[in-house]
C-alpha cells in the first residue's frame, strides 16, 4: 500500500499520494490497536456516543425549559378581555 501511495505521488500528484499514505498508516494503527486490545474500539465508541448523547439531551432539556418558561409567562385567555 505504501508503494501504491508512492506511485500515486508520481502519477497523480503529491496531495493525493500523501493523503492515501496517511490513510494507510492510520488504518494500520487502528487495525493493530484493535488486535492488541479488542475492547479498545468498542470502549472508545461507547464513550464517544455517551458524551454526544449527553450533550444532545442537555441541549434539548435547555430548549424545553426555555419553552416552558415562555409558556408560563403568557397571559391566560380567561384573563384577557
Amino acid at each position: 500500500m505504501i508503494f501504491l501511495s508512492i506511485g500515486l505521488i508520481v502519477a497523480v500528484g503529491t496531495n493525493v499520494g500523501v493523503a492515501f499514505g496517511i490513510g494507510v498508516l492510520v488504518s494500520y494503527v487502528v487495525w493493530k490497536m484493535a488486535r492488541f486490545d479488542p475492547d479498545w474500539m468498542s470502549t472508545t465508541v461507547e464513550d464517544a456516543v455517551e458524551r454526544s448523547v449527553g450533550e444532545q439531551i442537555g441541549a434539548v432539556q435547555r430548549q424545553v425549559d426555555a419553552v416552558e418558561e415562555r409558556v408560563g409567562r403568557r397571559p391566560r385567555e380567561d384573563g384577557v378581555e
